[in-house]
């Protein structure tokens, strides 16, 4: 969530994340990707934040995000028991609470097996929906907005892999962390 607002990472496992670009393709909702480019040089507040993004926002109405490889590094640590260990990075944290102080909610799709980990990250961060389990992520991202009160396309989707594809295909727009 921080290279969503602009303000890039490095997650830790190599391979920092820049911000996002305008590059938009297909004749769909506006895809963007993010981009090796440097994060610009700014303080971001609950106000700006709705700014940063390279898109019109007047029909965002939420955010969904997957969760591994995208609000962690993408590593998940097995311990000799049933214990999961993932590393969350910390500026996903704030772009989190940036969000929600402007507004606009977070929510959690995440095909993971539930072991718990991720439900206790986001009570952390008071991100209410929360959605961690198997099933078509499209599908379930309908649910969701539903459960939200919104359609679809007035989403930004952050995904990373060929299972985000369903619910990135439905958002009004998506990015992807490379």
């Amino acid at each position: 969530l921080a290279a969503v607002i602009g303000g890039g990472f490095d997650g830790g496992g190599g391979g920092g994340h820049g911000g996002l670009r305008g590059r938009k393709w297909g004749s769909g909702p506006s895809r963007f990707v993010l981009s090796d480019t440097p994060r610009p040089d700014f303080t971001a507040s609950a106000e700006s934040l709705v700014t940063l993004l390279p898109m019109d926002l007047h029909q965002l109405r939420a955010v969904v995000s997957d969760v591994d490889g995208v609000l962690t590094d993408g590593r998940i640590g097995l311990g000799p028991g049933d214990e999961a260990i993932r590393f969350f990075d910390m500026r996903d944290g704030m772009g989190t609470k940036l969000l929600q102080k402007a507004g606009i909610p977070v929510a959690w799709l995440s095909a993971s097996q539930d072991d718990g980990v991720i439900r206790r990250r986001a009570a952390m961060l008071g991100v209410e929906h929360v959605d961690v389990g198997s099933g078509d992520k499209g599908e379930r991202l309908t649910a969701l907005c539903a459960q939200l009160g919104i359609e679809p396309g007035e989403i930004l989707y952050i995904g990373d892999d060929v299972n985000d594809l369903p619910a990135m295909r439905l958002a009004g727009a998506s990015a992807c962390p490379m």
